[in-house]
């Protein structure tokens, strides 16, 4: 045996990884707990980073709108007088550059009225204004904010605009807001941290802030700046509720793991999403690295030395009686086993002591019962043969006498002579399948002066299988159970079909009749072993479940009888057997013997 294989080494290899198991389990578990508590402490910061950067975004709308209602009144002051106006807007815009990108008011006819430089160039009617216009219209009473997009003047911005009461056609004032304030916002709310913050919309389209920092890919349609991280597109990041989880990412540093946060906006329809990496947590751990590894050094010292005390206690007596087992292998049952020890082995030695002498005293009984039952089997099978059977013939012999057919009697009695010569012999005995077929004649015979009657046998053998050996008595049993269920215990003809073959793995015996066949319920229960003996009426036979239990005995439980199904009338009796041998004989001892 393997020095890996033997139990005192698993018991020290189970030793130590218990409790150096344990040791990493409570290490762990204390470490989790930590760990969870700065990661509590950073979701805070991280939600305090949020309201801060939507604290921010809400100054800037309350902001917009008092330009708003700032150009509505201009406009309603001086709206006979477009130069002074637009000089007025001028003024506007110049003291909130940077917040905004223009300001301006739009006429009925998509024409604007503006503050900056590009909108005084580009103050002719324009369709794309018409959109504006007609949501203004729908809700007087609010404040528009269209939907980011790209403009051909401002790039990638956002308008606000409000309708101007009174004005018949609608006139409206508008600004676009400058979204890369919003980058300076977040940039000084970030200051200090590993944490980024962007802006997205409804639809992913990024509003603000720095993907490149979290290793993001742009998309490079000016009209639709969505990203990517890894797999995973800022459409789909908007489409998730409350925490994405954790996205593995390309970044500028190689592979990393991030974590999404997101909120929503108060005042629009957009998105906060925060984005944090494990490098903001490692720095709160990192002092707690030589600390662990001076835990599991301790930790593994003291599972080496338990481990070595415990399998050091149990080896001593193990290997003790693993020596005397081995002697007891190789057949010395008279080794004592006794462990001068108080402990569970002493009482285990003791207990081995009393099995062996028991085993030893069981011994002897089975071979003296051995003989015993080999003498009982040949009692009960010869006791099986039928009375009735001798008292028939020797009666259908009287009557022929009578009726003067004294030609036939002769032959009649040795037939019964032989039968009953053959019937007591040695049962356990196997013999050729030739001497077993000529007893199912002469027993064929007899039946057929009994019931003045005609069975004709009919055998098939298959080349080399003359010699094949049988137990006694194994055939006419099956011959006897087509008399009785084929052709009613004699009142019909008929003819008895033997065939002997072989298969791949087997000897095949089938017995056949053409009667009226078996009844199904019989055939599920004549081979259980309480049919062994079954009765008809007052006779006792010899039953097919005795002939099948012979069989299992010897060779297994593999062969035995069973009933095949059959094409047309009577009924096949099967008897399977092994394929022989070579070498083997038919008086061989040591495959009959019980």
């Amino acid at each position: 045996m393997s020095q890996f294989n033997r139990l005192p080494f698993r018991l020290f290899v189970m030793c130590v990884v218990f409790v150096f198991g344990t040791v990493i389990a409570v290490f762990h578990f204390s470490y989790g707990l930590l760990e969870q508590e700065v990661r509590s402490n950073s979701n805070l910061i991280i939600q305090h980073l949020q309201a801060k950067a939507d604290q921010n975004i809400s100054l800037m709308h309350s902001s917009l709108e008092s330009m708003l209602y700032v150009a509505e009144a201009a406009y309603m002051s001086n709206g006979h007088n477009p130069e002074e106006l637009q000089r007025f807007l001028k003024k506007l815009f110049e003291v909130n550059m940077g917040l905004i990108q223009d300001i301006y008011i739009i006429q009925s006819d998509t024409s604007i009225i503006g503050g900056s430089n590009i909108s005084a160039a580009y103050d002719g009617a324009e369709e794309w204004r018409q959109p504006i216009l007609e949501r203004v219209n729908k809700d007087r009473r609010t404040i528009f904010v269209s939907d980011p997009y790209f403009s051909r003047y401002n790039g990638w911005t956002v308008t606000m605009a409000k309708y101007i009461p009174g004005t018949e056609p609608l006139s409206a004032a508008a600004v676009d807001i400058d979204l890369k304030r919003l980058e300076y916002v977040l940039y000084d709310i970030n200051q200090g941290t590993t944490v980024v913050t962007t802006i997205v919309d409804s639809k992913g389209r990024l509003i603000s802030g720095n993907t490149a920092a979290i290793g993001a890919t742009m998309s490079s349609n000016p009209h639709d700046p969505t990203f990517q991280m890894g797999s995973v597109a800022s459409r789909r990041l908007v489409g998730e509720s409350g925490d994405y989880g954790q996205l593995k990412v390309n970044s500028p540093n190689g592979v990393q793991e991030w974590f999404m946060t997101k909120s929503s906006s108060t005042r629009y329809n957009w998105s906060i999403l925060t984005f944090t990496n494990d490098s903001f947590l490692q720095r709160s751990f990192e002092r707690f690295q030589h600390i662990r590894f001076t835990f599991l050094t301790v930790g593994l010292l003291a599972s080496l030395l338990i481990a070595f005390l415990i399998t050091r206690y149990i080896r001593n007596p193990l290997h003790q009686l693993m020596l005397k087992m081995r002697l007891i292998r190789q057949g010395h049952l008279d080794i004592p086993v006794v462990l001068d020890r108080k402990d569970e082995f002493g009482d285990l030695s003791q207990s081995f002591d009393l099995m062996l002498a028991r085993i030893r005293e069981l011994l002897r009984n089975v071979e003296q019962e051995k003989e015993l039952k080999r003498l009982l089997e040949l009692q009960v099978l010869q006791s099986q043969i039928n009375p009735h059977f001798l008292y028939n013939t020797l009666g259908a012999i009287s009557n022929m006498v009578t009726l003067g057919k004294t030609d036939k009697v002769d032959a009649v009695i040795q037939a019964l002579i032989h039968i009953l010569e053959y019937g007591i012999a040695d049962v356990s005995e196997r013999v050729p399948l030739q001497d077993e077929l000529d007893n199912v004649r002469n027993y064929l015979f007899v039946q057929n002066i009994r019931y003045n009657s005609f069975y004709e046998l009919e055998t098939e053998v298959e080349e080399g299988l003359w010699d094949y050996p049988v137990f006694r008595m194994s055939l006419q049993p099956l011959v006897e159970n087509s008399l009785f269920h084929g052709y009613k215990g004699g009142r019909l003809p008929g003819l008895i079909r033997v065939s002997v073959y072989r298969t791949k793995d087997r000897v095949l015996v089938d017995v056949r009749d053409y009667g009226t066949g078996m009844p199904d319920e019989l055939r599920r229960t004549v081979l259980e072993p309480s049919a062994a003996l079954w009765n008809s009426g007052k006779r006792r036979r010899i039953g097919l479940s005795n002939i099948h239990q012979r069989i299992a005995l010897y060779y297994g439980s593999d062969y035995g009888l069973e009933f095949p199904a059959v094409t047309g009338p009577g009924t096949i009796v099967r008897a399977s057997f092994p394929i022989l041998l070579k070498g083997e004989t038919v008086h061989d001892p040591a495959l009959f013997d019980c």
